[in-house]
């Protein structure tokens, strides 16, 4: 994979210009929601595949990457929008380049435009996986099984496993779908032929003896060969008497005596009345608003579990509770699963109406092939939709699954026998009246008919066989490969499980040191189960906090990654992804990715600042490795705390007599300095569980400990006879008393102007004495060269120095060792 140097970015997002050195180690980005921060994992996933994931996807329809990817202000100059990102690729000397615009966003420029270079950049774009949000977090472990396995699978680069089960799975139901539909084709082929035949045929024989027995009555041979077409009906030649409807006329009427059967067998009432039932009950569901919702819901609900970040609707952006969104949206869901059962139900009672039916359709089928042949067949022009209305009957009847075929059924013509066997009198009625045939022309045309007959039922029947055993293959191969991909996917999830409760076991080491999961496909979905301390396995969601499904899914994506990338797993960004886990798991967290990840890259953003501070400490990121945002604005971007000119917006505010505005800026930055100060000189702050220390705490014991570390430095000047240096450090500290208490009597102001207490009184020439004073004070920490802060040099158990920057303002705290114990040189024994 890669390793980013360095990112450019310029009117992209929410960011108007900003450069980030990252030096191909890990990086925070640190800021209260709102100041920019993910603008900065979307600049890095533009550079390397030309898409922004938050711009596309679920609930995103109304936006895109090149309507909304550049800056507001130059949503009409795409040209003008771009980043550039320098990145190494371990193992190969030297930077690659990459720079793309919005304007062509699939047309990267790479310097050099190498083969490495371009394939580290296809690398990239398959593997978009590098970025991680709380949303797709909440999709690993809250997700439905389906969902579940989607992303999951995605990470794993199996996603064309889904896909390919899904075809297969198309394929067979289709294939099973035709094998129906000829099978219901060849009933009806069967029907016509045992008509012709005289009786009910067990098997091919007796269709051939029936056949010598007709043609033995027309002095011809008995059968010779196979039972073909030409076989049939060898020796017998058509008259021009038996080519009319007059030729078929004793046949007709054999078929409309089976179809008279088929009605009386149906009896009186009983299968229309069921029938009439089940249409019904379609009826009153596909009206049913509130029914149809709940079904039509369910894929959306499933969705908004997948896509809920944990605070707001997805739908909506209604804030909410997380467990009580859950527990919302579960209960739906219940609805949903409750409506679908009914349909389900209906279904099973229609496909029991099917035997039936098909019965008589078969024979009604016969029927209608021929009445087209009759004389007066005008007169039947009533009866035009009745076969295709009983077949349309069946197939709504066989297949009642969802809304649209409740609704196909609901507007089915209902089973009439009545009008069945209106039609089978009146086509009586034209049979009937043609003219009777000779015994001997009737006996010709009955093995032609056979002939004719058999011809389409064998082509029935081969069509029948084929799609027979096509679905038999297709329906073998889904399952083969389902079987296959189950048991492939058991062994890739049972090595995942293991790491994934590895790292979840070290982040949680405290309580559930002895922590396990099961990663179990079920079909197309991804079943997850993990233990409760010793209580048994259940769903995440079941029993654990947030903060522990956070980890959760941290920790699953972090194996899904080793798991799919190994040693190219250089390179990650979390977006926010630990805002539900306490400050004390938070330090697990940055262990587990220090010992278990040491070459990965991790690009970080935060809005908490304790975590901004323990990833420093715990050394996952350096203080030159991190961007702390102070604010985002429109015109300018987000605004970085280090580059920020404080008195530049205070003496403005001034000027134009916000006083209170003043004081809102100005505090603000000192309660920021003095935290940075805090931690740069180590100074004994009270601890607050939060992390929010006042001002009136944090100011005073910066300078009591700026204070202490001069007094250190002036023992250690005198240790090696340094009166030069004493003399600016106390200078230097005398300095800072004046100053500190300049500012004491000034800071009131401070708090009565944020807090109402008559700041309308204060003057402009009142409040810019605090403004000095505070400045002042403040300079006492800065490098007059560089302008950076002084922070202590050394390690905790021993603190070797105090130095800028630049080095330029930098005091010695080792004191000169003494000499002990040394041996009388002139001694003897």
């Amino acid at each position: 994979m890669i390793k980013v140097q360095r990112l450019h970015v310029r009117n992209f997002r929410g960011i108007r210009t900003f450069d980030f050195d990252l030096a191909g180690r890990n990086f925070a980005v640190a800021g209260r929601n709102g100041t920019g921060k993910s603008g900065v994992i979307d600049a890095i996933e533009f550079a390397l595949t030309g898409t922004v994931s938050r711009l596309s996807g679920h609930g995103t329809r109304s936006v895109s990457v090149k309507a909304h990817a550049p800056h507001v202000d130059f949503a009409n100059e795409p040209q003008s929008s771009f980043v550039t990102m320098v990145f190494t690729i371990p193992g190969l000397e030297g930077d690659i380049s990459v720079t793309r615009s919005v304007k062509d966003a699939t047309k990267p420029v790479l310097t050099p435009n190498s083969a490495e270079a371009k394939a580290a950049l296809e690398w990239a774009g398959i593997h978009p996986e590098f970025a991680l949000t709380r949303r797709e977090i909440v999709s690993f472990i809250l997700a439905e099984g389906k969902g579940r396995a989607d992303v999951v699978q995605a990470l794993l680069r199996l996603e064309k496993i889904t896909k390919t089960r899904t075809l297969l799975q198309k394929i067979a139901n289709a294939d099973a779908k035709d094998a129906k539909a000829q099978e219901t084709q060849l009933s009806v082929e069967r029907v016509a032929l045992q008509s012709v035949a005289g009786s009910p045929m067990a098997s091919e024989d007796e269709l051939r003896v029936e056949v010598d027995i007709l043609r033995t009555e027309l002095d011809l041979p008995p059968l010779s060969g196979q039972m073909t077409r030409l076989n049939i009906v060898q020796g017998v030649e058509k008259r021009d008497s038996q080519t009319g409807p007059s030729a078929y006329r004793a046949q007709w009427l054999k078929d409309l005596d089976g179809l008279s059967s088929q009605l009386m067998s149906a009896g009186p009432g009983t299968l229309v009345t069921d029938i009439d039932t089940v249409i019904a009950t379609a009826s009153t569901m596909s009206s049913d608003t509130k029914l149809i919702l709940n079904i039509q819901a369910d894929s959306f609900l499933r969705d908004a579990l997948d896509m809920f970040d944990g605070e707001h609707c997805p739908a909506c952006g209604t804030e909410w509770d997380a467990s009580d969104f859950r527990e919302n949206v579960l209960s739906k869901r219940g609805e949903s699963e409750t409506a679908a059962a009914s349909v389900r139900a209906l279904g099973t009672r229609a496909v029991s109406l099917l035997p039936p039916l098909r019965q008589i359709y078969a024979v009604l089928a016969v029927v209608d092939r021929f009445k087209a042949m009759l004389p007066g067949a005008a007169d039947l022009s009533r009866f035009a939709a009745l076969e295709p209305d009983v077949k349309n009957l069946g197939v709504a009847l066989a297949g009642v699954r969802g809304p649209e075929e409740l609704g196909r059924l609901a507007v089915s013509a209902p089973l009439s026998l009545n009008l069945i066997s209106d039609f089978e009198i009146e086509v009586r009625k034209l049979v009937e009246a043609l003219p009777v045939q000779s015994d001997q022309d009737a006996l010709r045309v009955r093995l032609h008919l056979i002939a004719d007959r058999k011809e389409s039922y064998d082509k029935a029947f081969g069509r029948f066989k084929t799609a027979q055993s096509l679905s038999t293959q297709s329906g073998n191969v889904f399952k083969l490969f389902d079987d296959s991909a189950r048991d492939g996917l058991s062994a890739i999830y049972k090595k995942v499980q293991q790491l994934f409760a590895r790292l979840y076991a070290i982040v949680n080491h405290d309580d559930e040191g002895d922590f396990s999961a099961a990663l179990t496909p079920n079909g197309p979905a991804l079943d997850m189960q993990v233990a409760f301390y010793d209580k048994g396995m259940h769903p995440p969601g079941a029993y654990h906090s947030e903060g522990h499904q956070d980890a959760m899914g941290l920790c699953l994506y972090l194996a899904l990654m080793k798991h799919t990338l190994g040693a190219s797993f250089t390179f990650a960004a979390l977006d926010d992804v630990l805002m539900s886990i306490d400050s004390g798991h938070r330090g697990s967290v940055g262990k587990m990715l220090l010992e278990e990840f040491p070459e990965t890259q991790f690009i970080i953003t935060t809005h908490d600042e304790q975590w901004m501070r323990q990833m420093k400490s715990q050394g996952l990121v350096t203080k030159k490795n991190l961007i702390h945002f102070r604010d985002w604005n429109v015109d300018n971007g987000p605004v970085n705390w280090a580059s920020y000119d404080p008195w530049t917006e205070v003496e403005a505010y001034v000027a134009t007599g916000d006083v209170r505005g003043a004081a809102a800026s100005l505090r603000s930055y000192l309660e920021y300095v003095s935290r940075e100060l805090c931690e740069n000189l180590d100074a004994s702050v009270r601890y607050r569980s939060d992390g929010h220390n006042t001002l009136g705490e944090l100011l005073p014991k910066t300078v009591s400990a700026l204070r202490e570390t001069l007094r250190k430095g002036k023992a250690s000047a005198n240790s090696w006879n340094k009166s030069d240096e004493i003399a600016k450090l106390d200078a230097w500290d005398t300095s800072i008393l004046d100053a500190y208490q300049r500012s004491q009597v000034e800071e009131w102001p401070i708090n009565a102007a944020l807090h109402f207490n008559a700041w309308a009184s204060f003057e402009r020439v009142d409040f810019v004495t605090v403004v000095e004073a505070m400045r002042s004070l403040v300079e006492q920490f800065r490098c007059v060269d560089c302008l950076g802060f002084v922070s202590l040099t050394g390690n905790e158990s021993g603190r070797t120095g105090l130095t800028c920057p630049c080095s330029t303002k930098h005091i010695n705290l080792t004191t000169k060792p003494t000499l002990t114990g040394q041996a009388n040189c002139g001694g003897g024994r």
